[in-house]
């Protein structure tokens, strides 16, 4: 459909992407249809809220005030008295303070983890 509204992808590493956020849906709109790369892709997942990241994702045990809290004390605390202090794994704990997780919204790394984060 991508292609009968915008004619072919100008690269193969483009995808086709709504521009509305609901693809998933059901959007049939051609108007709302367009080429982007994977990265833009993603980027209007985030825009649209299309990603379940944070405290609204069925693996998360963290809200986001707890992994601000837990970023902000990465300079005060060793490792095993944050988890001592917030109940969870070291993993968890040195994972956010990389910022390999929780990224977004911790700002580590420029805010891009080295993969999405729950």
């Amino acid at each position: 459909m991508c292609e009968l509204a915008n004619g072919p992808a100008p690269d193969e590493d483009m995808h086709a992407a709504h521009s509305c956020g609901n693809g998933r849906s059901g959007c049939v709109n051609p108007m709302h249809l367009r080429w982007a790369t994977v990265v833009q892709n993603a980027e209007d997942r985030d825009v649209h809220q299309r990603t379940f990241r944070g405290s609204v994702h069925h693996f998360s045990k963290l809200s986001e005030e707890t992994v601000l809290a837990i970023y902000a004390c990465r300079t005060g605390l060793r490792l095993g008295e944050a988890q001592a202090r917030f109940g969870v794994s070291k993993g968890a704990i040195s994972g956010i303070w990389s910022g390999k997780n929780w990224a977004w919204l911790t700002g580590a790394n420029g805010g891009r983890g080295t993969r999405r984060a729950a």
